[in-house]
């Protein structure tokens, strides 16, 4: 399924700068709820199912965007080699862009870990226990399998998703996407036939991860969104704002029984019914956003830049965070509000810098150029 054309269409830069600001956005969300989830839930619970759907929802938006910009990433491919996918190229855009701030994150983890234990307020490295509170964690964990196989994107198939970096679990199934993706978009001779069982192969040890079926069809929502731009076949506004809507609704009903829902495991398939009819609600307003019939603020574009790596290194320092700060925030519940915001500021400002040299392409080829030299 390869979304090449003789012309691609070209993304104005007003569009681009709107598809940023969705980006950036998203990722300051997930960053909020989380940081209500570690740092004011345990004082105060209220907010957490709103600040939780609204957390899981950008995820989704996450996913149609990976998709939309793969295809678009594998049709530039395609017609800059000639009719056919360069998988060299392909794979080592991937692996600049991916492994970089996932390894980043992944040493952030162990730093702290290691640190923990003389500056957490409980003197090793469990948070001070909190009776008749919920803690997102009740300890700074460490486990070399789950890092490993964070590192090389199996977590959730093969490993679990490291304790202490919840956040990664979204990343591995990014990663197997766009490997199913490539297999899909190399149509050469013999491989078209080999494709089958490729395929077949990686949707069989898919099953391993329940999630990567989930949320299948909101990533590749995006991925067909990018085919029909290609094309210059996406439907008219009508029957997108109908689709927006269509979806809409199911997402409202599936939320409210997320959070209305006593038992756990119902409540969380609930969740995930909530999160595909996300996913695809915001696939239709995409479309909409390339036919130019509906519009998102460019405010938050400037976030575009670090969005991942803030994605993949927040959650480590909220908790780390909470360790050292709990005693105050026991103390004082006005200063819950003012230290979350003040620790939402300082990882964005973090990530911010990390960001100009591990999201910084040039930068990272540069590194791998005089690595192997």
């Amino acid at each position: 399924m390869s979304p090449v054309v003789a012309r691609l269409p070209k993304i104005t830069e007003n569009i681009s700068s709107q598809l940023d600001s969705i980006r950036g956005l998203a990722a300051i969300s997930v960053v909020i709820g989380h940081a209500n989830q570690v740092l004011l839930a345990p004082f105060y619970e209220r907010l957490s199912p709103w600040l939780g759907l609204l957390a899981q929802s950008s995820v989704m938006i996450f996913f149609v965007l990976s998709g939309f910009l793969i295809g678009k990433s594998i049709s530039s491919n395609i017609a800059k080699n000639g009719g056919a996918l360069s998988l060299k190229k392909y794979l080592g855009d991937r692996i600049i862009r991916i492994w970089p701030p996932l390894l980043l994150s992944i040493a952030l983890l162990i730093l702290l870990y290691q640190i923990a234990p003389f500056v957490f307020a409980s003197g090793s490295r469990a948070f001070l226990s909190m009776p008749g509170h919920a803690l997102a964690r009740q300890e700074f964990t460490y486990e070399p399998m789950q890092l490993l196989g964070a590192a090389v994107a199996v977590n959730g198939f093969f490993t679990d998703t490291p304790n202490s970096n919840g956040a990664l679990w979204s990343l591995s199934i990014e990663v197997w996407y766009y490997l199913l993706a490539a297999i899909v978009a190399w149509p050469k001779r013999w491989w078209k036939l080999a494709s089958i069982p490729a395929v077949a192969a990686l949707l069989y040890v898919g099953w391993n991860n329940d999630q990567f079926y989930y949320y299948l069809p909101v990533w590749w929502a995006g991925y067909l969104i990018s085919i029909l731009h290609n094309r210059s076949v996406l439907p008219p506004a009508k029957y997108l704002w109908l689709a927006a809507t269509v979806f809409l609704f199911p997402a409202i009903f599936f939320a409210t029984k997320t959070l209305t829902v006593e038992d756990a495991r119902t409540a969380w398939h609930f969740l995930v019914l909530y999160n595909i009819a996300t996913g695809l609600c915001f696939s239709a307003i995409l479309a909409l956003i390339l036919v130019g019939s509906a519009k998102f603020t460019t405010i938050f574009r400037s976030a575009a830049p670090y969005s991942y790596t803030l994605y993949i290194i927040h959650m480590p320092i909220l908790l780390f965070l909470f360790g050292i700060v709990q005693p105050w925030m026991q103390r004082s519940v006005l200063l819950c509000p003012l230290i979350a915001v003040g620790s939402v500021v300082c990882i964005i400002a973090i990530a911010r810098l990390a960001a100009l040299v591990v999201e910084n392409r040039n930068k990272v080829k540069s590194f791998f150029i005089h690595a192997a030299i």
